[in-house]
């Protein structure tokens, strides 16, 4: 028996209640308490989740990764959200302690260009912060960067192989999700005023363009997100996570369900990044765990979606026009590429991580430009942010996690992560939640394929 699956037979229901029980007490003197005393409090409460994470390890690995989705609802809840608490600055330094115990107890600790290019973000952010251009007014902009550093490092060292674990996380909470935004876009409920305070409108409605009859305003589904994009980028990943699974089964009705709620919530959010993302993930996880023989028909179905996309290329101009979205990105795109270029001595580490977004475009808006107050490009961000180094430590980090897995197909859990976390970078191009929610979700995935990659070379 080895040590993982060892340790895995002694976790018992107390470990985890045990751990449930401290977060409700912290939380409780972290909302009661005054500000002082808070932050007492939550220092006790970190070294109290770093003396159970040494005594249960895997305990607290499991832990950490389900408060991981149930944050995000307890920060829509206003009877669960004083306005005085972030729940997800409090989640941010318990998964980072937990992390930097389950380090120092790994025998072999790993740390590969995943983590390399997370620290790097940390650090910009941080440099940023110090240097007092962005950050002031928006310190999210080093809390998630924490946060999946901290998640990343918790799942590349964990005793357990835990990718089932995350698979069904990400599908529950992506399901959940998908379900509010459906209610969202069809009934207009529910609201959640802390995250935005009202439901989004566009005129996206695609067959408002087309057909007669239907009217062109939608409702975005957005979930728990502040904006439907981030949904959209969600959806994104999960979606060809359902598909690879329903591959494996197609006649099962346990697994058509899902898949079909999570492709109409992406519907329902109208988020052109999430639609590209979802599609080029589904392709790629039908791709990859697929042998070579039947792949023959890709080329000819490929050939037919171009057919069809010209023949309709007159009604998406004019939808794209009526609705501005690539315009308003192009001429935002160009402004920061051609601000970045002017700056010479920002070219290899960039601005910062976080400064476009806080400074630079905002200052561009406010004085009358046409410009998009967030870059809405991941990979762009990236570039501008960390400079040329950031885009090739990014650029080692895909290489590294994508190239095993192309190189080597079958069907399996692999190609539904891989499938996913492309199709999540696929919506990046035109959208910029990286190192967010989503990201974090994305990075563990990645450090799942890294683990499977190093047992498979480790024999």
């Amino acid at each position: 028996m080895s040590p993982s699956s060892a340790e895995a037979r002694h976790i018992r229901t107390t470990h985890l209640v045990g751990f449930f029980v401290l977060l409700a007490v912290a939380a409780a003197l972290g909302v009661g308490a005054q500000s002082f005393a808070r932050s007492t409090a939550v220092v006790c409460a970190l070294l109290m989740v770093a003396s159970l994470t040494w005594y249960s390890p895997l305990g607290a690995t499991r832990v950490a990764l389900i408060m991981l989705f149930v944050t995000p609802f307890l920060e829509v809840i206003p009877q669960l959200k004083p306005q005085q608490v972030n729940y997800s600055v409090y989640y941010g330094l318990a998964v980072f302690a937990v992390a930097v115990v389950i380090c120092a107890k790994a025998r072999r600790f790993a740390f590969d260009s995943g983590a390399v290019l997370l620290a790097a973000v940390l650090v910009s952010a941080f440099v940023t912060l110090l240097a007092g251009e962005a950050l002031a007014t928006d310190y999210g902009y080093v809390l998630w960067p924490l946060t999946t550093l901290a998640v990343y490092l918790l799942v590349l060292n964990s005793s357990e192989d835990g990718h089932s674990w995350l698979l069904i996380l990400i599908l529950a909470f992506s399901l959940s999700q998908s379900v509010l935004g459906i209610s969202q876009s069809l009934l207009h409920w529910p609201v959640f005023s802390v995250a935005a305070p009202s439901l989004f409108e566009s005129d996206r409605g695609m067959l408002g363009y087309v057909l007669p009859g239907f009217s062109r305003m939608v409702g975005n589904g957005s979930g728990t997100y502040q904006h439907f994009n981030g949904l959209g980028g969600l959806l994104a990943l999960a979606l060809p996570i359902s598909f690879g699974w329903l591959l494996e089964n197609p006649r099962s009705f346990q697994r058509l369900l899902p898949c079909a709620i999570l492709a109409t919530g992406l519907l329902m959010t109208y988020s052109r990044a999430g639609w590209a993302g979802g599609t080029v993930g589904c392709i790629l996880a039908y791709w990859a765990s697929r042998p070579r023989a039947s792949r023959t028909w890709i080329p000819l179905l490929s050939a037919g979606v171009l057919l069809v996309a010209a023949s309709l290329a007159p009604y998406i101009a004019a939808y794209y026009v009526a609705t501005q979205n690539v315009s308003s990105r192009l001429i935002t795109w160009r402004y920061a590429v051609d601000y970045w270029l002017q700056h010479s001595e920002r070219l290899p580490f960039g601005f910062g991580f976080g400064s476009f977004g806080q400074t630079i475009l905002k200052q561009s808006a406010s004085l009358g430009g046409r410009t998009l107050p967030t870059i809405h490009s991941g990979f762009l961000q990236i570039l501008l942010e960390m400079g040329i180094a950031g885009l090739i430590l990014f650029g080692w980090f895909l290489v590294s996690t994508i190239r095993p897995f192309v190189v080597v197909r079958g069907p399996g859990w692999q190609a539904w992560a891989l499938g996913g976390i492309v199709g999540f970078l696929a919506s990046q191009i035109l959208d910029n939640s990286l190192f967010l929610m989503t990201g974090t979700c994305a990075f563990a995935l990645a450090a799942c394929l890294r683990r499977a990659d190093a047992r498979h070379e480790a024999g």
